[in-house]
């Protein structure tokens, strides 16, 4: 609970400001990225199974799907080649994938 800086007494937070300290708390201290995405529901349920299996969260789960795919890309790419530079290349801006660019303005002229 937080205080009130009128009074001095304790104020209770709404559920929103609760969940957006906690996905603050998450992003800052965790390094933690929300994901918001809609997957084919047998994917989903895929997902459900796998997580269970291995008594992990659905989060947690695809986390090590993630990192096992990227690992076998990392390890068929050439170290220091246009492909590796490509791939580690980020611009959280772009809306395009490294090897699907956008033309360059002198190509679309």
């Amino acid at each position: 609970m937080d205080q009130n800086p009128n009074t001095g007494l304790a104020t209770r937070k709404t559920a929103a400001q609760r969940q957006a300290a906690r996905r603050q708390k998450l992003r800052v201290q965790e390094n933690q990225r929300r994901l918001n995405v809609w997957i084919d529901a047998s994917a989903c349920n895929a997902l459900r199974r796998m997580a269970r299996r291995d008594a992990v969260t659905q989060s947690q789960c695809l986390e090590r799907l993630l990192h096992q795919a990227e690992d076998r890309i990392i390890a068929a790419l050439e170290l220091d080649s246009p492909e590796w530079e490509a791939y580690f290349r980020f611009d959280h801006t772009a809306s395009r994938s490294p090897y699907n660019p956008r033309p360059k303005e002198s190509q679309t002229r």
